[in-house]
């Protein structure tokens, strides 16, 4: 459970520190499931019922469960 909880903070971390305006939701996917499988990891979202993404994030007008897209 340390190991994990350990690996979900650094994801959580980097892509703190990646989020800003123009960026979007589908890139900041890309970078988590980078750093997932630098720490030999697996995301419980992607592949859930089908689910395609690693991230389950709302931007803006979104109110909860977005799907990350190319857009902002």
């Amino acid at each position: 459970m340390r190991i994990s909880c350990r690996a979900v903070a650094e994801i959580l971390k980097l892509l703190k520190k990646s989020i800003q305006p123009g960026i979007s939701s589908l890139e900041l996917n890309a970078m988590a499931e980078r750093e997932a499988a630098k720490l030999g990891a697996k995301t419980a979202f992607k592949g859930y019922g089908g689910y395609p993404y690693s991230l389950c994030c709302s931007v803006n007008n979104q109110v909860v469960h977005g799907m990350p897209t190319s857009g902002n």
